[in-house]
């Protein structure tokens, strides 16, 4: 589960009322057999 922080295209960190924003990938297998990604921003 790979997790990044968002950076803008200055590369510094996105902040949203002083917290810092992530980016979060889950890979999973559904109940028939498919592997899936699911993208999240948190």
């Amino acid at each position: 589960m790979p997790i990044n922080k968002v950076v803008d295209k200055a590369g510094k960190p996105v902040k949203k009322d002083g917290k810092q924003k992530y980016r979060v990938r889950v890979n999973y297998t559904d109940s028939n057999g498919r592997n899936k990604q699911l993208r999240l921003l948190a």
